[in-house]
């Protein structure tokens, strides 16, 4: 299964990519599993994830959730002037909620980093989202996949970004999938 936002699950949106595409689905394709829950929604932050973890993943009972958030908690256009501090307080204990109720459930979560370099005006605080994700990951013994080299080093590639101008085309996918492997 996969929990996050818009970069998880993409409604096969046509100026995006297929479903097929996404890296949350690459993952799933390579290490064999045929049935796969996406539960990806556009918009939606850590606390959102919370709210619909019972329900979209964890009465799937799969083996594995990948969990991507942190990149709207990181957007400024949506969070307005919450001070960095605060976000990543709320994105802390969230997160954490998510984790625990995983791992209680007998799931194995694996954590990817948030998107960077598609939004670049939100770096600052998309890194101290990465990093408390990092620890938080660190302190449960949890699998954290970076993938900020990746986003960071492909983001002036306009292969690399969808053709909405805003999320990751499939080739950027295909890098992250890889690295999640």
């Amino acid at each position: 299964a996969a929990l996050g936002d818009s970069n998880t699950g993409n409604n096969n949106d046509p100026y995006y990519v297929t479903a097929a595409q996404t890296y949350f689905q690459l993952v799933a394709d390579a290490l064999g599993y045929t049935q796969a829950i996406n539960a990806g929604k556009s918009g939606h932050t850590a606390t959102a994830m919370l709210w619909r973890v019972q329900t979209d993943v964890i009465a799937h009972a799969p083996d594995v959730c990948l969990v991507m958030a942190g990149t709207n908690e990181g957007d400024s256009s949506l969070t307005g002037n919450v001070p960095t501090a605060s976000l990543v307080a709320t994105y802390t204990s969230q997160m954490g909620a998510i984790l625990t109720a995983l791992q209680a459930a007998s799931i194995k979560p694996i954590v990817i980093s948030p998107a960077f370099a598609l939004r670049p005006r939100m770096e600052g605080r998309l890194q101290a989202l990465r990093d408390a994700g990092r620890q938080l990951c660190l302190e449960q013994g949890v699998a954290f996949v970076d993938i900020t080299d990746i986003s960071r080093a492909q983001g002036e590639d306009p292969t690399m970004i969808a053709e909405d101008g805003l999320h990751p085309s499939a080739r950027m996918y295909a890098l992250w999938s890889a690295r999640a492997l």
